[in-house]
């Protein structure tokens, strides 16, 4: 199963976050957070209208991916909260199996406190500690200057862009960034 040690941490507003796998009963607050940062319209390839899990689903895929060793799901949790979210999969053929994505949330009202380096940080401990695991691959919206500086300050490269890869409303296109990072 892929699991982290759990962690806490102060944030820059001096309370403190716990990092730690995620497990089932997490699924709706889980729900919730990624509908959140999807309703904002500009981190994520996934509008909020098109996650249509129920929390029962929900459940069952995070149940499916703590079953897989090679697959990470953690959370940032404030006061029993969870506040942010990271899933991790390693590619399905012998060939990539050795790489994996991760998409990562975090809720509005907690971002520039240090959880999306915290939860980051507790991935890149786990896959150097992984013994599949050699590299970490990411894309992120190239308007999303923050969290490129954030990724780039963890060590992660920029590989490419996928020019005009998402398409917003009134036509407006956004190249995609590939990030890797080799642990």
């Amino acid at each position: 199963m892929g699991r982290i040690n759990q962690q806490s941490h102060k944030l820059k507003d001096g309370r403190t976050v716990t990092i730690r796998t995620a497990h089932e009963n997490d699924a709706e607050a889980y729900l919730t957070l990624g509908k959140s940062v999807m309703s904002e319209e500009i981190y994520t390839l996934t509008q909020a209208d098109e996650l249509t899990f129920t929390i029962e689903q929900e459940r069952n895929w995070i149940k499916t991916h703590i079953a897989d060793d090679a697959h990470l799901i953690i959370v940032a949790e404030i006061d029993d909260r969870v506040v942010g979210q990271l899933d991790f999969m390693n590619g399905h053929r012998k060939r990539n199996s050795h790489t994996g994505e991760f998409g990562m949330g975090v809720h509005k009202d907690f971002r520039e406190l240090g959880i999306g380096s915290f939860l980051l940080k507790a991935l890149i401990g786990w896959a150097k500690n992984h013994s599949e695991i050699k590299k970490i691959n990411l894309s992120v919206h190239k308007t999303n200057e923050r969290a490129i500086a954030a990724y780039k300050k963890q060590g992660f490269q920029i590989e490419g862009t996928r020019t005009k890869d998402l398409k917003y409303p009134n036509e407006v296109y956004v190249d995609t960034v590939l990030m890797g990072l080799h642990v």
